[in-house]
């Protein structure tokens, strides 16, 4: 075999062979993954009922259904119920993003890992049962999921990634496990009818002082239900940060009495704190965001040294 016949007979394999990694069978395409296959829409046409095969076959193989792909149904408006085979262990990255019409879904009871934007802007979804086995809830998993009522995470979680229930606008409920141990920035925040963030007590990460969510040594504030009752929160002494958009739209909260210790306050920490008054800001406080807190009245009593870091704006991911 010369050289030419060689190099032809090599290009012909490899075309071939990336050609037999994706194939379409019925509404669905495939590609096929380390233990599978993972699949995504056809056509983004799909209406009412969509069913996900456990298994598809393909010239001579059967290949198990075990990851949905990223963007794989991304903007399929039209699906109504979502049928998810047991197969499945991962959701990809925006797997379901702006599937704006589905109200019936069930999770994978395999399922490990839920990728960043899975389920973004699906405004129809109104409760959730995740099962033992998920280990991670990706970055804006669940953001502007608006008729998400309660989330309960499931003891095994390791992972509630940034922004992952952001603006759920009736979340009311969110239980956080012992096992989880990185939860992202504003993963909770904008939610104005969330009441409670209840964390298991044998959680060694985290711990919930005054109805906020801290990092367990008190030093930086991750979290705190706009919907509580409470209309005065108290920072402990080890509270060092206030992130920004900690508080958003607490409408509820009147008072917030702030350490000796705090060093930081990130922008718009307070912002759509209607009725919030903060009376004194203490000298160890160095850094301010602008716009910390846009309604709050103009005679607080601020720090003796400190300078305003200006405010960027959220920046959020599109999906």
């Amino acid at each position: 075999m010369n050289k030419i016949t060689l190099l032809f007979t090599i290009i012909i394999g490899v075309i071939q062979t990336t050609a037999a990694q994706t194939f379409t069978a019925g509404s669905y395409k495939y590609r096929v993954i380390k233990d599978g296959v993972s699949v995504a829409a056809a056509s983004q046409k799909l209406f009412g009922n969509v069913i996900i095969p456990e298994s598809v076959n393909f010239g001579d193989k059967n290949y198990k259904v075990t990851a949905v792909a990223d963007s794989g149904f991304r903007n399929c408006a039209g699906i109504k119920n979502l049928i998810l085979p047991a197969s499945i262990t991962k959701i990809g990255k925006a797997a379901f993003a702006n599937c704006r019409g589905i109200s019936g879904l069930n999770i994978p009871r395999q399922l490990i890992e839920i990728g960043d934007g899975a389920f973004y802007a699906c405004g129809a979804i109104t409760g959730l049962s995740l099962p033992e086995t998920l280990k991670k809830i990706g970055d804006y998993a669940f953001a502007y999921c608006g008729s998400l009522r309660a989330i309960d995470i499931p003891d095994g979680t390791e992972t509630i990634g940034e922004m992952a229930f952001w603006e759920c606008q009736n979340l009311y409920s969110a239980v956080v496990p012992k096992s989880v141990t990185k939860i992202g920035s504003r993963a909770f925040s904008g939610c104005p009818k969330l009441l409670q963030i209840k964390l298991d007590p044998e959680n060694s990460t985290y711990t919930i002082v005054d109805n906020a969510l801290y990092t367990n040594d008190k030093k930086s504030i991750l979290a705190y239900p706009a919907g509580c009752a409470a209309a005065t929160c108290t920072l402990p002494d080890e509270c060092e940060i206030i992130p920004a958009f900690t508080f958003v739209n607490c409408e509820k909260l009147h008072e917030i009495i702030i350490n000796n210790g705090l060093k930081e306050i990130e922008n718009s920490a307070f912002t759509g704190c209607n009725i919030l008054r903060i009376k004194k800001i203490p000298d160890s406080v160095t850094r301010i965001g602008e716009n910390f807190c846009p309604t709050c009245s103009e005679d607080i009593e601020m720090p003796a040294n400190y300078e305003f870091v200006e405010d960027p704006g959220l920046e959020e991911k599109s999906f």
